[in-house]
Order: structure tokens, then C-alpha cells, then sequence
């Protein structure tokens, strides 16, 4: 049968895990964070959107009277 080798595959390459965890988490944190300001701007928009929406109906209504 073959050689079974015990060691992790990061073992290889000789890279040391926790130089790789810091940069790893920053860039979760960044993703993360760009989602949130994504989400929040198109929230805003929606609000603006409605209280144009609202602004342009009570000028309406004012014209009707």
C-alpha cells in the first residue's frame, strides 16, 4: 500500500497559520462591512424615494384645493 502521510497540508508548505489568521479575519471584517454600507445606502434610497413620494402627493393635494 502507499505512503500515508499524517501531517496537515499547511505543514508542506512550510506557512505559518497564525501570519495567515490576522490578514484572514481584516479581510472578513472588510467584506462584512462593505455588505452593511451596501445595505444601509439602498435603505436610504428607498426612504428618499417614499418621502418623494409623499412630498409629491401633498403638493397634489394642495393644487387640488
Amino acid at each position: 500500500m502507499g505512503d500515508t502521510n499524517d501531517s496537515a497540508p499547511f505543514e508542506r508548505f512550510n506557512i505559518d497559520v497564525n501570519l495567515l489568521l490576522i490578514p484572514g479575519i481584516l479581510l472578513v471584517i472588510f467584506v462584512v462591512l462593505m455588505i452593511y454600507k451596501l445595505l444601509k445606502n439602498e435603505s436610504n434610497k428607498k426612504k428618499l424615494r417614499e418621502e418623494k413620494k409623499i412630498k409629491k402627493q401633498g403638493k397634489k393635494e394642495k393644487k387640488k384645493m
